[in-house]
């Protein structure tokens, strides 16, 4: 059986969280206020990551979907766990077309989209197909480079920061406020629901909400923190021009005309992190659809859903500006596998556990 240390566990919610800070302040309505809409965003999931970490303590040795079947059977339990799946692969091939997109755009125009999907298709295929014990190393090897290189990018651009550029606080538009902190719920803080998936690895049996709360705590000031950079760097206008706010902040940076030109630095913390999280969401759509089938090894179906998540990379979004677009329909539908789902697994659980202890209470 694989194990996952709760280190590495913490890392992979980093990662999860950390995929979304090349877009994050892009297309905001909230401008200057864009950085406290995505601290509320990471406030307001505290309760849910609880319950995800109640449930895997609920259940030691468990993951989502083994609980939804140990609660609701095979028939119940296997449409919650087909649900979870669908979502884990439509992510899976949004950060996929993500990735590529960012890459056409900023390093490589020449590249066809294929080409790098493809790549970036085989780097992640080889992760999940060594086991998640593999994925865990992955994570906690690049992890501290990732925070490294994103510490490194604030402290120089502390020259170019004009904190006006966050003046006047709260002035923005309640709706455009609290349709920001909808967005950066949904993407990418909520996203950390799939790793519930994961919690059968844990091979410590310490409570597991220090696994969610520290990776939420970790990344979310992460995410905060280059949101509020972009900001301080550019200013509202400049962001509002821009569909990769922290790529383009960094691109500022020139110190004595002889460090320049350094915005691979974000790319590569981008590219880290985008592959942790395809790597997760493989994960769950091949163990899912594997739980369906009978089928006990994700890695034999590992091979089918890359190449699915590919395809669907594809054709998903035309360019940047649709993927811009989408994510204003993706922030209403995607709480329902996010959060709701966990949510009526939790409530079952809580029903399931109570009549089993009446069950075998003394009478």
């Amino acid at each position: 059986m694989e194990k996952v240390s709760n280190r590495q566990l913490t890392g992979i919610i980093v990662m999860i969280l950390v995929s979304g800070i090349m877009m994050s302040g892009g297309a905001s309505r909230s401008m200057q206020d864009s950085w406290i809409a995505s601290a509320l965003a990471a406030i307001l999931a505290v309760p849910f990551f609880l319950m995800y970490a109640r449930l895997a303590d609920l259940f030691p040795g468990k993951g989502l979907f083994e609980i939804a079947y140990e609660v609701f059977g095979r028939f119940f339990g296997g449409i919650i766990v087909f649900l979870i799946s669908f979502y884990a692969f439509h992510l899976g091939g949004m950060a996929m077309k993500n990735f590529s997109e960012f890459n056409m755009d900023v390093s490589m125009p020449e590249t066809p989209q294929l080409v790098t999907l493809i790549m970036f298709g085989a780097a992640t295929l080889y992760i999940i197909k060594k086991g998640i014990e593999v994925l865990g190393r992955f994570t906690d090897f690049f992890l501290p480079i990732m925070i490294f290189l994103i510490l490194l990018m604030n402290v120089l651009s502390v020259g170019k920061m004009n904190f006006s550029n966050v003046l006047p606080v709260l002035k923005s538009k309640p709706e455009d406020f609290f349709s920001d902190v909808f967005s950066a719920f949904a993407f990418p803080v909520s996203e950390v629901s799939l790793a519930a998936c994961l919690m059968g690895f844990k091979k410590n049996k310490t409570k597991t909400r220090k696994i969610f709360l520290y990776g939420l705590l970790v990344g979310g000031a992460l995410l905060v923190a280059e949101t509020l950079r972009s900001i301080t760097v550019l200013g509202t206008h400049t962001i509002a021009l821009t569909y990769y706010p922290s790529y383009v902040a960094t691109g500022v940076i020139n110190i004595m005309d002889f460090f320049t030109r350094i915005e691979v630095i974000v790319s590569a913390a981008f590219l880290f992190a985008q592959t942790v999280k395809v790597c997760v969401c493989v994960y769950v759509f091949s163990s899912g659809t594997g739980s369906i089938l009978k089928s006990t090894d994700y890695r034999t179906l590992a091979v089918p859903t890359v190449l699915g998540m590919i395809a669907l990379a594809s054709v998903v979004f035309k360019n940047t500006p649709d993927t811009y677009k989408f994510l204003q329909i993706y922030k209403f539908f995607a709480p329902f596998f996010q959060i709701a789902l966990p949510a009526v697994i939790f409530a079952g659980a809580q029903f399931y556990l109570k009549r089993e202890r009446s069950l075998t209470a003394p009478i």
